[in-house]
């Protein structure tokens, strides 16, 4: 993503070389970082938070889409980021870098400290976001599914 100085070696994305690129130039590409703690903003509510990220890239999700994939969120959208459950605040830090068309996801602990339904949930969005055409690095520490999980198996 740009933020660490000092990189050697090579990381491409549709052909083009992101090392030495800046992190906004990164994203105009198609990336998005959706880091461990969330960086969601517990001030504003769901809403704000899904409307903040511009549009890098032609593409990014409507509400609507997102609404599928996270029906909670469309029942919180009046909610303030510090009134969400570990598990709403994550499903809305995805959401928000779904809304500006990047098709490269980098999700950094996603699962995180939340219950195991909730893992479970999130595993599924993961699923169908992959379905969809979405490339995703995760990185995942404890990420115990069962071989049959659309995560596993895809």
């Amino acid at each position: 993503m740009g933020m660490v100085a000092n990189r050697k070696g090579s990381v491409r994305f549709e052909g083009r070389e992101t090392i030495g690129m800046t992190s906004d130039r990164i994203a105009r590409q198609g990336v998005a970082l959706c880091p461990e703690e969330r960086g969601i903003f517990a001030s504003l509510d769901v809403a704000e938070n899904l409307l903040l990220p511009p549009q890098v890239k032609p593409g990014g999700m409507s509400l609507d889409s997102i609404f599928e994939l996270f029906p909670n969120l469309r029942e919180r959208l009046r909610s303030q980021g510090t009134k969400l459950s570990g598990g709403e605040q994550q499903m809305l830090a995805i959401a928000r870098i779904l809304r500006t068309g990047a098709r490269l996801l980098l999700l950094d602990e996603p699962t995180e400290g939340l219950a195991p339904v909730i893992v479970h949930e999130i595993g599924l969005t993961i699923a169908r976001l992959k379905r969809a055409g979405f490339t995703i690095l995760l990185v995942e520490q404890n990420f115990h599914l069962p071989p049959s999980s659309p995560i596993a198996t895809s």
